[in-house]
C-alpha cells in the first residue's frame, strides 16, 4: 500500500496520545459522527477546542490498542480506516471507524473528520 506524508503523519497521531506530534492548525476544523446515541456529533473549530475534545475522547481509549486496517493518502491527504478499544464505563468495546485528514502548508492538521461506531 502506497503510503505518503499524510498517511504516515496521521498514523503517528492515532498510535499517540495527545501531544505535540500531529498538532492541528490554529483554524483546525474537526467533526465527529457515529451512530450510537452518544456522544453527540462533534463540530469543532480552533486547535483549543479539538485538543480539549481529543484528550476527553482519549481517556476512555485503551493504549495501544489501535489498528490500522487501511490507508492512504498523499502529500495533503489522508483516509485512514482503523479500530481501537475504548471503555466508557460499562466495558471495553471495539471502535471501528475512519479518519479523513487535510494537512496544510506547515504540515499541520487543517481539517479532520472522524467516523465510528461501538461493535459488540
Amino acid at each position: 500500500m502506497h503510503r505518503l506524508v499524510a498517511t504516515r503523519y496521521s498514523q503517528v497521531r492515532i498510535d499517540a496520545r495527545p501531544s505535540k506530534a500531529g498538532r492541528p492548525c490554529r483554524a483546525v476544523h474537526v467533526t465527529a459522527i457515529t451512530t450510537m446515541p452518544f456522544p453527540p456529533p462533534t463540530d469543532l473549530t480552533g486547535a483549543d477546542d479539538h485538543m480539549t475534545g481529543l484528550i476527553q475522547f482519549a481517556q476512555a481509549i485503551v493504549p495501544g490498542s489501535a489498528r490500522i486496517i487501511a490507508s492512504t493518502g498523499d502529500d495533503r491527504n489522508a483516509l485512514i480506516a482503523l479500530t481501537v478499544e475504548a471503555d466508557f464505563g460499562a466495558g471495553k468495546v471495539t471502535l471501528p471507524g475512519s479518519r479523513l485528514y487535510l494537512l496544510d502548508d506547515d504540515s499541520k492538521i487543517k481539517s479532520e473528520h472522524v467516523v465510528f461506531y461501538a461493535a459488540q
